[in-house]
């Protein structure tokens, strides 16, 4: 006669939860699923490595093998996938020799449509010698405050939404309007020039807010993302995407603009982990959904700031470009 089944304790309970929690969250992540939570799920993978250390470890200790196979596998996948962020690689498809071409300060920042943020966002701007600044939920009332706060003193041409949560584009350079592409909270395609040795410098920037990855709106979230792929495409070289793209470097589509020769600002300065949203303005940092890439561009100088007012870190980086050589 058999004895009684033996009762899990509570470590090994959580150690099997967090291990099929990093299962269903890889899984996800390469199949690229969107219905319901799952691509908000997928855009926590950098929040698990420590979970899921712990989970593998202590099955370890407990002896459950399976446990700690699925738990060494998760944070190997993991660690391979993230490893282009903590290690510098190419900036852009330009020569070496290009690498010093004169260069653009772009600043992104998603405001929240707070006023509250007008004033210290010039004022960062202006501290990080900002040439085009992108401001997502950049509403009617954002606008204005802006324009109190003496904006346009800095920056003397704007293009953009005009919608409650659209996107603006300032910038201190000549900048003209070409596209309007139908993202859930705006998108912009413009052409910007007039620098370089020559005043010969050109590139083409799309200024972008698609839809969030919300509860059990994932399939209307890859379809903004597919049109934002769609515009992306399309774009002349050289190139620029900016904006809270609302994904990680964990989603499908991030990678499928990477596999059409868009370069991540993170991966192309190696400058780590850096969550640019939070739960609230004031919460630590959980996601990187806010992103400049390149195609046909250098990336470097690589910074996130802190603007208050906002639940959301603006993204800076120096492009350069081949056509700035004149």
């Amino acid at each position: 006669m058999g004895g009684r089944p033996r009762r899990l304790d509570l470590t090994t309970r959580l150690a099997q939860a967090v291990a099929a929690l990093g299962a269903v969250t890889v899984t996800a992540r390469q199949t690229g699923a969107s219905w319901l939570f799952l691509p908000t799920l997928v855009a926590t993978v950098p929040l698990l490595v420590l979970p899921l250390a712990a989970a593998t470890v202590a099955a370890l200790v407990k002896r459950r093998r399976i446990v700690t196979a699925v738990g060494a596998l998760c944070l190997a996948l993991i660690g391979a996938w993230w490893l282009p962020v903590f290690t510098p690689g190419p900036t852009s498809v330009l020569a070496a020799s290009e690498q010093a071409a004169p260069s653009i300060r772009v600043m992104a920042f998603n405001s929240m449509a707070a006023p509250a943020t007008s004033k210290n966002l010039i004022a960062a701007a202006v501290r990080e010698r900002v040439d085009v600044l992108v401001v997502s939920e950049c509403g009617p009332a954002l606008r204005r405050h802006l324009v109190a706060q003496g904006i346009e003193k800095v920056f003397s041409h704007r293009a953009g939404s005009t919608m409650l949560t659209g996107v603006s584009v300032w910038s201190r350079l000549p900048m003209h309007s070409r596209d309007t592409v139908a993202l859930a909270y705006g998108g912009e395609v413009v052409d910007i020039s007039g620098f370089g040795p020559r005043k010969q410098g050109r590139v083409w920037l799309l200024a972008a807010h698609p839809m969030s990855p919300r509860w059990r709106e994932g399939e209307a979230w890859a379809a903004d993302q597919r049109r934002l792929l769609a515009a992306a495409t399309m774009l002349p070289e050289p190139a620029i995407i900016a904006g809270d793209l609302n994904m990680t470097r964990d989603h499908a589509p991030f990678r499928s603009l990477q596999g059409h020769g868009f370069v991540d600002a993170l991966d192309a300065t190696g400058s780590g982990w850096q969550p640019t949203w939070s739960l609230g303005p004031n919460g630590p940092g959980l996601a990187t959904i806010d992103h400049i890439l390149g195609r046909g561009v250098g990336l470097k100088d690589y910074r996130t700031i802190r603007i208050p007012g906002s639940d959301h870190r603006a993204v800076v980086v120096t492009v350069s470009t081949p056509t700035a050589l004149g």
